[in-house]
């Protein structure tokens, strides 16, 4: 099964993984909404949904944290995001 991650999902096409060190999914929605310029509300909202999809990957480097969104789960992701937060990735 091919992994996917959300953080490069933004800027690159659905491809690698997500790292974030010593934060939590939530936070890590969060740095991915800065990232795409959502503040407030929209950002909350992305942060949200994107902690309920993430899973903690247990591959990541020495004092990280992995999160990623794979396979069927991504599909429903981005439904979710436009049903919810307005957001189409």
């Amino acid at each position: 099964m091919r992994k996917i991650s959300i953080v490069l999902a933004f800027t690159a096409g659905f491809s690698g993984f997500a790292l974030a060190q010593n934060r939590s999914a939530y936070e890590t929605g969060m740095r991915i909404a800065a990232q795409r310029g959502y503040t407030g509300a929209k950002a909350a909202c992305l942060a949200r949904v994107f902690q309920s999809y993430a899973s903690l990957q247990p591959f990541g480097r020495a004092n990280r944290v992995s999160y990623a969104v794979e396979g069927p789960k991504v599909r429903a992701l981005k439904h979710e995001l436009y049903q919810r937060c307005g957001i189409n990735i």
